[in-house]
């Protein structure tokens, strides 16, 4: 029979390599595995030790999620701050209106 505790540390070390790799795309798989792992775990009755490892692996995971995260949450931002400069770029005037210019397409000049 297969150690649980190996079992879940193994996975908790796939989880963070995928996370510095940054491929998030994996992520969605290992988490159903980790519940059943998790359930398998509960049931062996694990050490004090046990526990520690597998906690002080988790916190290793959990900083690295956030990371992930705010990464992601940065990078949408700033594709909508892109994405409204498209659309044209408001300022305000002297008398405190906001005013619109237009995008007028691509302004790339090229010299011979």
């Amino acid at each position: 029979m297969r150690d649980p505790v190996a079992d879940f540390l193994d996975l908790l070390n796939e989880e963070r390599a995928l996370l510095l790799e940054g491929r998030s795309d994996g992520l969605a798989d290992l988490a159903a595995r980790k519940e059943s792992l998790a359930a398998t775990l509960e049931a062996s009755r694990p050490t004090r030790g046990d526990l520690v490892r597998i906690a002080q692996a988790m916190s290793r995971s959990e900083s690295l999620l956030t990371a992930c995260r705010n990464g992601l949450r940065d990078a949408h931002a700033r594709l909508e701050q892109v994405r409204s400069v498209r659309a044209g770029l408001n300022h305000y005037t002297r008398n405190g209106t906001v005013e619109t210019i237009a995008a007028t397409g691509p302004a790339l000049e090229k010299r011979a």
